[in-house]
């Protein structure tokens, strides 16, 4: 089985939410990591696949773009994230793809 880490970020934090009540999500810092801070996170956690919803950007009040771009290039065999545009998707969805053709 393959499993894909799914964050959400908000103003750097990878936080924790419920029923889509952003405005009381509240960074995620019990336990699985040191730091909230996106790329602290995904550096400790070392996942092989990764999702990230990033809510500044879906609420147009900024976005973490550089910072995903980032992200990808720690992985090492990809990553995936929501919601920002379709050249963002594809930088990131395809070796995702490329990865899941092999296993199959």
């Amino acid at each position: 089985m393959e499993l894909i880490l799914a964050v959400d970020i908000k103003e750097n934090q990878v936080v924790h939410g419920k029923s889509g009540n952003r405005a009381n999500y509240f960074p995620l810092d019990w336990g699985l990591a040191s730091t909230t801070e996106l790329t602290g996170y995904v550096r400790e956690l070392n996942p092989k696949f990764l999702y990230i919803a990033d809510l500044d950007r879906i609420e147009g009040t900024g976005d973490h773009e550089e910072i995903i771009k980032s992200c990808a290039n720690r992985l090492k065999n990809s990553i995936v994230t929501g919601d920002h545009e379709v050249r963002m998707i594809l930088y990131m969805i395809l070796p995702l793809f490329q990865y899941l053709e092999q296993k199959l």
